[in-house]
């Protein structure tokens, strides 16, 4: 079972169960600038992978939604954590044909 989840990012913060409805929570983040926060999420609850519980507070997992992800500006760099990003509709895509 689900016992809390934590937003990491720059300040690294819990996530209050009165932000939670069912498995969802809902938060806003104040005092960071949007275009460069970096994020992922931890989990921490029961581990029993017998019953498909896997929750490992020791790891920082990415957004399934998240539409950038960055942390490894070397190519190829294996070890470097990754992070989610939010992604800015205003893209200039130079010329680029939808299909």
């Amino acid at each position: 079972m689900l016992r809390a989840v934590s937003l990491c990012c720059t300040i690294r913060e819990k996530i209050p169960d009165e932000f939670r409805v069912g498995d969802n929570y809902s938060i806003m983040v104040f005092g960071q600038n949007p275009e460069e926060l970096e994020y992922t999420y931890r989990f921490t609850g029961e581990y029993d992978p017998q019953k498909g519980l896997c929750f490992d507070a020791k790891n920082e997992l990415l957004d399934p939604y998240a539409k950038l992800i960055t942390g490894r500006e070397v190519w190829r760099q294996r070890h470097a954590p990754m992070r989610c990003k939010r992604a800015y509709e205003d893209f200039a895509w130079e010329g680029d044909i939808s299909r």
